[in-house]
């Protein structure tokens, strides 16, 4: 390489950093010093380095998402999935969630189990992957995502809040129904399950639950059963369900630190 190439390339380094394409820039000085460059033609470089700038800017993306998501177990990964070794679940339909395409597809998802089968890190888990995927992801415990409610339909942003949460992908929604719901309350869920599609943003649930479906019905049904037909008719709709059944985690938990 001669003396004008080489300086040609640091002014094109310089440039990359100053546009704020750190990776692209990275990979750039290391080609010209370990002289793997001279080995490539132009569209080759220009390959090399913009896949680097994405996969970089992708890997940056999915951190920022996932920080943002409040999920209960926030390092929950399919590896540690696999360690609930006396869990039992469908695991060709988890593979299937962890796809991401139920997003695409805007199929609600619903995981039931008992307490303590490990719903609350298998939700997160795939939010994660939802994230790594570059999509959106908000988690709430359903006390708390009613208390948002409230909070905000006493200070009038009540709708600005429900716009807010449905422009992520994936709303997670644990422990759902699990102590009961007030005529308020239901009508929450409703209108954020009722909200306007996007046909150019994909959106979707995942419901965590100890209830089955008919138990949902009845407490919904107990404060309105019009609003309860309205609920579970949105959340029946191309929903998948994963049941995880087996022994009670925290128990194990607890019995493992006291030997």
């Amino acid at each position: 390489m001669s003396k004008a190439d080489r300086t040609n390339l640091e002014e094109v380094e310089v440039r990359l950093r100053r546009f704020r394409m750190s990776s692209m820039a990275n990979m750039l000085k290391n080609m010209k010093e370990d002289g793997s460059i001279n080995k490539m033609s132009a569209q080759t470089v220009l390959d090399c380095l913009t896949i680097e700038e994405d996969q970089t800017r992708k890997i940056r993306r999915a951190k920022r998402l996932a920080s943002g998501s409040g999920l209960f177990y926030p390092s929950a990964s399919v590896s540690g999935i696999i360690k609930y070794k006396g869990q039992r679940m469908n695991m060709s339909l988890l593979d299937s969630l962890l796809t991401c395409e139920f997003v695409q597809s805007e199929q609600p998802v619903w995981i039931l189990g008992s307490s303590g089968t490990g719903k609350t890190y298998v939700c997160s888990a795939i939010g994660n992957q939802v994230c790594n995927l570059q999509y959106s992801v908000k988690y709430f415990a359903t006390s708390n995502f009613f208390l948002h409610c409230a909070e905000a339909d006493s200070e009038g942003r009540f709708y600005k809040f429900i716009h807010d949460m449905c422009q992520k992908n994936v709303i997670i929604l644990d422990d759902f129904l699990l102590t009961g719901v007030t005529f308020t309350q239901a009508t929450y869920l409703f209108e954020l399950l009722n909200y306007p599609k996007n046909s150019l943003k994909p959106r979707t649930i995942i419901i965590c639950s100890q209830l089955m479906e008919e138990e949902m019905r009845l407490r919904l049904a107990e404060v309105s059963p019009s609003l309860a037909e309205a609920i579970m008719s949105r959340l029946k709709a191309k929903r998948l369900v994963l049941e995880i059944s087996g022994k009670d985690m925290r128990l194990d938990s607890t019995n493992k630190e006291t030997k």
